[in-house]
């Protein structure tokens, strides 16, 4: 987007692009509210694409058979999988496309472990940082499950990456029984 001072914005927020679209008035900071409908249209983009992620992602579901490797989880629909890099795409140049840097999870597993809600310590087994005050889901879907290994596939997970992923999450990863 082109400012009228000639600089370019890559990235708005919804506040920031109501008051440049000069809609401000739209938007009073009360984010529980819901609208009857909201103006829509098509517009072209340039967006980068993450090339080799399909190929990462088939690679991170064969290894670990289609299923969610979290304990206990049942999700084996491929439709419902993810294959989450454990050290991130923009923080490890080297690892992007590295089968043992995929964790193949379901969506609520693989939100979870993006937000630190758990990593999995060098036994690969559940670890949470010592504060576990988390959420609803942190609660129902991860809890229970700490210190417990998860499903392994041919190819284990990265040592390193994990240790770069608990660094993140602040998570100490000690053993976990």
């Amino acid at each position: 987007m082109q400012c009228l001072n000639g600089g370019y914005l890559s990235e708005v927020d919804e506040t920031l692009l109501a008051i440049i679209l000069d809609n401000a008035g739209e938007f009073d900071g009360e984010a529980s509210l819901v609208g009857l409908s909201v103006p829509t249209s098509m517009a072209i983009k340039q967006i980068k694409v993450r090339v080799g992620h399909a190929c990462f992602a088939t690679n991170v579901k064969n290894n670990y058979n289609s299923q969610c490797c979290f304990p206990e989880c049942k999700i084996s629909d491929r439709e419902f999988l993810v294959a989450s890099h454990i050290a991130r795409w923009a923080d490890n140049i080297e690892r992007r496309g590295d089968t043992s840097n995929g964790l193949c999870l379901c969506p609520i597993h693989d939100k979870a472990f993006e937000l630190g809600y758990f990593s999995l310590d060098n036994n690969f087994k559940i670890c949470v940082e010592k504060r576990n005050d988390h959420s609803q889901i942190f609660k129902e879907y991860i809890s229970r499950y700490i210190g417990m290994s998860i499903s392994k596939g041919q190819v284990e997970p990265d040592r390193e990456a994990l240790e770069e992923h608990r660094r993140r999450c602040n998570i100490s990863g000690e053993d976990s029984n």
